[in-house]
């Protein structure tokens, strides 16, 4: 999810426990603190793009990363405001500090858990990635959800009504949780509605929410030799899927590719999801990609992948690069997909 959603989650959190005395210091800071997690992209600069996708989502968005570093900052403003404020120096404070960052660091981990993204939740211990597949890594209506308790709270606080911003923030979790619930159950009802098609009883059937567009759901159809994809919206599902498919390149090159550290690392991040292709060029090199198949614009359109080329010995020229799928920039294809979105 977006760093501007997690701060409105972890100031909602904050907002819901908050003593009168810390007030709105504790809901800046929680919100501040449940960010932190993303400063793992610092990692790309160094590593580079592709190795960048095992360090973000890695660490600092393990279930232990919150248990062990909110207490830590919890101590540090406790002896920062015990000093400003002699009735902040009781244990309590302490407790409540670190309570709140603890759970703010850990709303992050969960939250992008509920995405199609992937997430380390068990590192260092397991690098394998959960995903929920119930929203978008952007959700404009689980971002406002939680924009309006912080805001309408600020407000109460200002106002000396401590009692309703709790109230305030407590029913926002409860309706962004019962939110990413009903992402849960629209995704399993549109793998239900793909696995009825019997066409498609052969295949592994995965359904991934698209951006800004929580019922609007891509299907993907898997099997060793084939995969295929669809789109339909959940509200008014088609009486039958009109589903694009293309073959599983298997030629040797692809293996090669995939054998590379580069292609194990990619398959890993798309969580196995991927589609192989390859394209025979006129000075007789192989230009062979990978894929992302959970993410795509449309049906010929995958958002991400890694390509490498080979000559007609089969032998890799030069570097494998990570690269970024552009839809084209026309109005014909707009319309097309804001057609497809409504209907």
């Amino acid at each position: 999810m977006d760093p501007i959603t997690h701060g409105f989650l972890g100031s909602t959190i904050a907002q819901s426990f908050t003593p009168r005395s810390l007030g709105l210091r504790l809901i800046v800071v929680g919100g501040l603190v449940a960010m932190l997690p993303d400063v793992d992209i610092i990692a790309d600069p160094f590593v580079g793009t592709l190795e960048g996708l095992f360090y973000h989502r890695w660490i600092t968005h393990s279930i232990f990363f919150g248990p062990i570093v909110g207490p830590f900052l919890g101590f540090l403003l406790w002896k920062i405001y015990g000093k400003k404020y002699s009735h902040e120096r009781k244990p309590f404070y302490f407790f409540i500090w670190s309570l709140i960052l603890s759970l703010a660091l850990l709303s992050h981990a969960f939250l992008d858990c509920s995405t199609s993204y992937g997430t380390q939740l068990f590192s260092p211990f397991s690098t394998t990635r959960v995903a929920g597949d119930a929203v978008a890594v952007i959700d404009p209506f689980y971002s406002i959800i939680v924009f309006i308790a912080v805001v309408s709270g600020i407000v109460a606080i200002k106002r000396k009504k401590i009692s309703l911003a709790r109230g305030l923030a407590v029913s926002a979790l409860i309706l962004s949780t019962l939110y990413l619930g009903y992402g849960y159950w629209m995704n399993q009802k549109s793998i239900a509605l793909a696995k009825a098609d019997p066409s498609m009883s052969t295949f592994e059937i995965y359904s991934y929410p698209t951006l800004l567009q929580p019922h609007f759901h891509r299907l993907i159809a898997i099997k060793e030799n084939q995969s295929c994809i669809a789109y339909f919206n959940i509200l008014h599902p088609p009486q039958k899927i009109n589903w694009s498919c293309q073959n599983q390149a298997s030629d040797p090159e692809v293996k090669s590719l995939e054998n590379t550290h580069q292609g194990q690392l990619f398959i890993w991040f798309a969580m196995g999801k991927v589609l192989r292709k390859t394209t025979r060029l006129e000075n007789g090199d192989k230009l062979v990609k990978i894929l992302d198949l959970r993410y795509g614009l449309d049906e010929k359109h995958e958002m991400w992948g890694i390509e490498g080329l080979f000559d007609q010995t089969g032998i890799l020229k030069g570097q494998i690069k990570h690269y970024h799928n552009r839809p084209p920039l026309e109005w014909s294809y707009v319309k097309t997909t804001l057609k497809r979105l409504f209907s």
